[in-house]
């Protein structure tokens, strides 16, 4: 368990606490669930929520392609997130929408991009709407031809994508996951004091439900 700080994320770090909870397991989905319930259920708790990578912690990187056929390709970040990732970070929408359960439900393809995405990669005009591929570099043209498109359903800000030894700005990717579907487990949970008093209770909770 460890504090989220010293690294402009793009929220106030200083009142959240990054917990690694463990391997990606479909078992281990309920466990998260009554993990969040608990801690939810705490005064000192103001939110939980679940990543695959950790703001300022390198993230997966994958080539993007987009609906346009003249666009090139870019870099990009990656990150698998809950539904409820930007409402705990205290990120509002910016434009279009959130994720919603229904889409990792119905295992829609969609996906939300940062500020940096717009910016560099759309060259400043409005992603909502457009759709990409989201691939390797060594990936063979009749691979990438059949992957999914993903549509972009949502615009926030800059939030932490960029590991703190890169430079500051590199484009993000948001997928949406529930919990338990991910790489490995991040837990990200927002305090209303100091964030580090609650990790025996957290310690306690993990142990109790899994």
């Amino acid at each position: 368990i460890g504090r989220v700080e010293g690294y402009d994320a793009g929220f106030p770090t200083r009142e959240y606490l990054g917990v690694t909870l463990g391997a990606d397991s479909a078992r281990i989905g309920p466990a998260l669930e009554a993990l969040r319930q608990r801690l939810e259920s705490d005064p000192d708790v103001a939110g939980v929520t679940f990543v695959d990578r950790l703001p300022g912690e390198s993230h997966i990187h994958r080539r993007v392609d987009l609906s346009r056929p003249d666009s090139p390709t870019a870099v990009v970040a990656t990150a698998a997130v809950d539904p409820s990732y930007f409402d705990v970070l205290q990120a509002p929408i910016i434009a279009g929408r959130a994720f919603t359960h229904a889409d990792v439900a119905s295992g829609a393809h969609v996906a939300i991009v940062d500020q940096v995405f717009a910016d560099s990669v759309m060259g400043g005009r409005n992603p909502i709407g457009h759709t990409i591929r989201l691939r390797t570099s060594q990936m063979p043209d009749s691979v990438v031809a059949r992957l999914p498109r993903y549509e972009i359903i949502g615009l926030v800000k800059e939030l932490g994508m960029s590991s703190m030894a890169m430079p500051p700005r590199v484009a993000g990717v948001y997928l949406p996951v529930a919990p338990g579907g991910l790489g490995a487990v991040n837990m990200i949970v927002h305090g209303r004091g100091d964030p580090l008093a609650l990790a025996p209770r957290i310690r306690e909770l993990a142990l109790a439900v899994d």
